[in-house]
């Protein structure tokens, strides 16, 4: 049996290994991770590889009194390990709940009672090394103890809170998903039960392996399916963000300008038409581009629609440029919402019109793009919000967050203006 043992948790342990070198360098690439289940793998690495150097030890019991201290050192290791895998464990089953379900909010004293639990537990096993009395170690195996039930009940609770918390969201989280995060609760029973039959056959640290596994390969599937449904979301972002642009009553006011200067101004009129057109040519190419531009060609577009913004409110619109980077690209229709939120929302507000301001910066591992307005200050909750009055400046944070991995503040002081900052990561930037 001892080793049967061995066997069965060097190959847990090599798994576990090649598991936690993947999500290592799949955190590498996509800068992104599920918070938790790296600390996991590395505790049930560290069970497992202490519980294997106890089975070896075991080998030598009967030669050496070292065999038996280095057992009974691995074996406290193992189950503080074990412990701490539980610990990180509830806390990832607790951020996948409030990450999926809206709303979901785990109260903390839940928190508090697993390491509490999992702490005297601990602390149970640490004086099981010195008396034995929850188990001990022979020449022939293990042998239980007194006590040795009395020593399982701190992972049962454990357990029993992982299992109600995903009962309890199991329509929210989905039933598949539910039964892949059960199975840290599942097989744990299953060897517990075992054990009672078989001491001498230790599989508790590869049933929880298997589980990790499980659960890693559920976290691919349900990024693909996030993936899928964010490619999704965006398509018909970019569809929302053109239909928004192309407004009744914007149409009507820029060709009802148009309009007067032709006899006023006909070279005006011309210049006018020029922006017009292709202000509504790059908003219909949209659709079919959901690429990177470089932020130049950005750019042109925004100064298209501000042209004809300037047409209609003369100089009660200033605008100033600060764009001292711009060797980058960015999604397109990109900076154009953000500009129009600071031009009808901002700077249009005030009574004498006002001013907006964009700049791009290179300021170390990040690109900057700052669009700023003097206008009267606005809810930034609000702006924040797709249904809101605002054009969909959180629409704009999704793309960018999904394509480039950049990140949109917005910041709005009553009385002072807006500012809406950009940061790109300077690894993530392709260049314009």
């Amino acid at each position: 049996m001892i080793y049967i043992n061995i066997i069965i948790l060097l190959y847990a342990l090599l798994t576990m290994v090649i598991l936690i070198v993947g999500c290592i360098m799949e955190y590498s690439i996509r800068k992104k991770r599920y918070p938790y289940f790296i600390p996991a793998v590395a505790s049930a690495i560290v069970m497992l590889a202490f519980d294997l150097i106890g089975w070896i030890a075991v080998l030598w019991m009967d030669e050496s009194i070292i065999a038996k201290r280095i057992y009974d050192a691995a074996y406290l290791i193992s189950s503080v390990a074990y412990f701490v895998l539980l610990v990180l464990f509830l806390r990832f089953i607790i951020y996948v709940i409030e990450s999926t379900v809206a709303g979901a909010h785990v109260p903390k004293w839940i928190d508090y009672l697993n390491i509490a639990v999992c702490g005297c537990s601990a602390g149970f096993w640490a004086v099981n090394s010195v008396n034995g009395f929850i188990s001990t170690s022979t020449v022939d195996g293990i042998e239980t103890g007194p006590y040795y039930l009395l020593g399982q009940v701190g992972g049962i609770i454990v357990l029993g809170i992982m299992l109600a918390l995903l009962l309890r969201y199991r329509r929210e989280i989905g039933l598949p998903n539910v039964l892949v995060l059960l199975s840290f609760v599942i097989f744990p029973v299953i060897t517990f039960v075992f054990r009672l039959v078989s001491v001498d056959i230790s599989l508790m640290g590869p049933a929880l392996s298997l589980s990790l596994i499980l659960v890693h390969n559920y976290l691919n599937v349900r990024r693909t399916i996030s993936m899928s449904e964010l490619e999704k979301r965006l398509a018909e972002d970019r569809i929302d963000i053109m239909l928004s642009q192309i407004r009744p009553h914007f149409i009507f006011n820029t060709l009802n300008s148009i309009y007067y200067l032709c006899d006023q101004d006909p070279e005006l009129a011309k210049a006018a038409i020029a922006d017009f057109s292709e202000y509504l040519r790059t908003n219909i190419l949209t659709i079919e581009n959901s690429s990177p531009v470089p932020m130049k060609k950005e750019m042109e577009f925004v100064d298209h629609y501000l042209k004809l913004e300037q047409m209609r409110f003369r100089d009660e619109l200033e605008i100033v440029y600060d764009l001292q980077y711009t060797d980058f690209s960015v999604p397109p229709l990109t900076i154009q919402p953000i500009v129009e939120n600071a031009v009808r929302h901002g700077a249009m507000m005030n009574e004498d019109g006002g001013c907006v301001s964009i700049g791009s910066y290179l300021k170390g591992d990040f690109v900057e793009i700052v669009v700023s307005d003097n206008g009267p200050g606005t809810d930034a909750d609000a702006a924040m919000t797709a249904d809101s009055s605002h054009i969909g400046i959180r629409n704009v944070r999704e793309r960018l967050a999904a394509i480039l991995d950049a990140s949109l503040t917005f910041e709005s002081i009553r009385g002072q203006g807006s500012r809406v900052t950009i940061e790109i990561p300077v690894e993530k930037k392709i260049a314009g």
